[in-house]
């Protein structure tokens, strides 16, 4: 056993000048803490729920979690139109801030500010 811990020759090589080989000794024991693994695999679990509530479609988000995405877009990120449904008539343009139950919509010089709770439905139209 003792010959295993240590490095060996190549079994079939070149005729090569000779020079001594160091020897290495090779790591024979490995020692983790299975406490710290087990927590880690419960937050993966959890993060894992979180991923796949976050992989659906914009479309089938409920009304207040559009609004959440909307707002969560990085400042950098193209300004998006949308198409964005109430109960009294639609409207079309860009979002320009979401306070806490409005929402600033403005299109070609026009601004408006929607109730949130009016809002029945927020479709994408694009860039």
């Amino acid at each position: 056993m003792d010959k295993e811990r240590y490095a060996n020759a190549p079994l079939l090589f070149i005729h090569q000048a000779q020079h001594i080989n160091p020897e290495v000794q090779m790591q024979y024991n490995y020692v983790s803490n299975r406490r710290s693994e087990r927590r880690g695999k419960d937050k993966q679990e959890e993060n894992i729920k979180k991923e796949n509530t976050s992989n659906t479609k914009f479309k089938d988000l409920p009304v207040k979690e559009k609004i959440n995405y909307i707002q969560s877009l990085p400042d950098n990120a193209p300004k998006m139109y949308y198409h964005v449904l109430t109960k009294e008539r639609n409207y079309r343009g860009e979002v320009d801030e979401v306070l806490e139950n409005e929402l600033i919509l403005s299109s070609s010089g026009n601004e408006w500010k929607l109730d949130i709770d009016k809002i029945t439905d927020i479709q994408i139209i694009g860039f």
